[in-house]
């Protein structure tokens, strides 16, 4: 019954596709247009509480020169081709090409690429107009295969059914929309012992795990086309002060024994330049230490940090977490207690942090199966499951 089955969805499918197909290709051609979009936001800080954090606390992003404060920065990528056999003359339009970020989001700058000539060629010249969130193209010639990329930074929050594109064009019916492939950034995290050179030599499982979190605080300014740092366009700021490259680093100490211990004396990490420059928070386990009683636990300058937490129960964590410039390249432990055997650093890395992988694919150019098709096949499928048992 399920080679049935499978039949008759087989040859189901092939007829929808030669339908199609003679569809696509009546008359002198058809016209059609896909986009994909993909988006993310530029603070790494990925917790429930981060928006509110980035709003009251002592970290922010700033337009440059102005200097004015982004409320939510994000990074995006915008691609729209012409996958159908007809060319779109500027004449087909009956109103601008609108690329609608959201009204509560605001485009800062960004970069116009295309995949054959020059963008202002392609384009032509003051063809873009902003108006209330909405990026607004004049018509133009768009023939089969043509590609336009846009890129760049957003000031707010993109509402929920992202970045949408529309538009009036004469034989089109609407711009299609393809969902990008997924979300969020792709991070590695590469870790090293500070007090041995071969991991032959480290513990295996000791008693106190010890561990320095290096995380980048932002999402690279490489991947957001013509929005980089240095005063440029975009800088990120502590309490005031440019830091070009924000790290958040935190020092954790996990008592994985079954017994408690008394961590009384102090473990201290220091490095060449200045690099600490604001302790953000002390936790122990999911308890936030009062700022008053930071220098019980915590002894640091730009240049050194001293971790003491006193007593630790069976499974609890103390860490310390610091606002800081740089990787941390340089860091050597001077002093650590008896019962604590290695020291490890972790820090985060990005191998690819284009946007571009996000992008969903819109080669063939000829798309025989519509999604619509597929979940149309699909159900058909599970009927037919159904009514054989």
């Amino acid at each position: 019954m399920e080679f049935l089955v499978t039949t008759i969805l087989a040859v189901i499918a092939a007829a929808l596709t030669g339908i199609t197909l003679l569809w696509q290709k009546r008359g002198t051609g058809f016209k059609r247009v896909h986009y994909t979009a993909a988006c993310d936001q530029l603070l790494l800080d990925r917790d429930d509480d981060a928006l509110a954090s980035f709003l009251s606390g002592p970290v922010s992003v700033h337009l440059e020169p102005s200097g004015t404060k982004l409320v939510w920065p994000m990074a995006f990528k915008l691609r729209l081709a012409n996958t159908g056999m007809a060319p779109i003359q500027p004449g087909d339009f009956s109103s601008t090409l609108n690329i609608d970020f959201g009204r509560y989001c605001e485009l800062l700058g960004g970069s116009i690429t295309v995949n054959r000539g020059r963008a202002d060629e392609f384009l032509g010249t003051d063809s873009a107009v902003l108006d209330h969130g909405c990026l607004k193209l004049t018509p133009f010639l768009l023939n089969p295969g043509d590609e336009i990329t846009i890129s760049g930074m957003l000031n707010g929050v993109v509402p929920d059914e992202g970045i949408v594109v529309s538009g009036r064009v004469t034989g089109m019916e609407a711009f299609v929309r393809l969902r990008a492939q997924d979300r969020g950034p792709r991070a590695k995290l590469v870790v090293n012992s500070l007090i041995y050179e071969l991991v032959e030599q480290q513990p295996v499982a000791p008693d106190i795990d010890v561990k320095i979190f290096v995380l980048p605080k932002f999402l690279p300014f490489e991947d957001l086309g013509s929005a980089p740092s240095g005063g440029r366009g975009i800088s990120t700021r502590l309490n005031g002060s440019v830091v070009e490259q924000m790290h958040q680093v935190s020092f954790q100490i996990t008592n994985c024994s079954r017994n408690e211990v008394d961590l009384a004396d102090w473990l201290r990490c220091q490095v060449a330049d200045k690099t600490f420059l604001h302790l953000h928070e002390v936790r122990r386990s999911h308890e936030t230490i009062a700022s008053d009683s930071h220098s019980e636990f915590v002894d640091w300058d730009s240049r050194s940090v001293g971790i003491r937490p006193g007593k630790l129960g069976p499974r609890e964590t103390f860490s310390a977490t610091f606002i800081a410039e740089g990787t941390l390249e340089d860091i050597e432990v001077s002093a650590r207690p008896e019962e604590i055997e290695d020291v490890q650093i972790a820090r985060m890395a990005f191998p690819d942090t284009s946007l571009e992988r996000h992008l969903a694919a819109m080669r063939p150019r000829v798309i025989l199966i519509t999604p619509g098709i597929h979940r149309g096949l699909q159900k058909l499928k599970d009927a037919l499951s159904g009514s054989s048992r």
